[in-house]
C-alpha cells in the first residue's frame, strides 16, 4: 500500500505514535507498505513553528527530514514538473 501522511500525521508519528489511530499505527510499521512525506510538510512545520501555531521544545525542527529518513519514509519533493522522490 502506498500512504502519503499529511503533516500531523507525520509529526504524530514522529513525537506521539498514540495520538495516531491502531490501524494507522499497523500501517506505517508494515514494511511492505510504502510511507510518503512531502517537503511540503517540512516547509509547514517551519512556517507553523515561526509564528507560534507549533512548538517542539527541546527539538530542531530542521531534524524533521532526518526522522523521516530514520523511519525509512519515502520523502516527494514537489517539482514543477510534478512530485519526485529524492530519498
Amino acid at each position: 500500500m502506498n500512504c502519503l501522511l499529511d503533516t500531523h500525521a507525520f509529526i504524530w508519528a514522529t513525537l506521539a505514535t498514540d495520538k495516531l489511530s491502531k490501524y494507522i499505527q499497523e500501517v506505517i510499521l508494515n514494511r511492505d507498505n510504502n510511507i510518503f512525506v512531502s517537503t511540503v510538510s517540512f516547509w509547514e512545520i517551519s512556517l507553523k513553528t515561526r509564528i507560534n501555531k507549533f512548538s517542539f521544545e527541546g527539538l530542531n525542527i530542521k531534524d524533521f527530514p532526518k526522522y523521516a529518513k530514520d523511519m525509512n519514509f519515502i520523502i516527494l519533493d514537489l517539482k514543477e514538473d510534478g512530485l519526485k522522490i529524492i530519498w
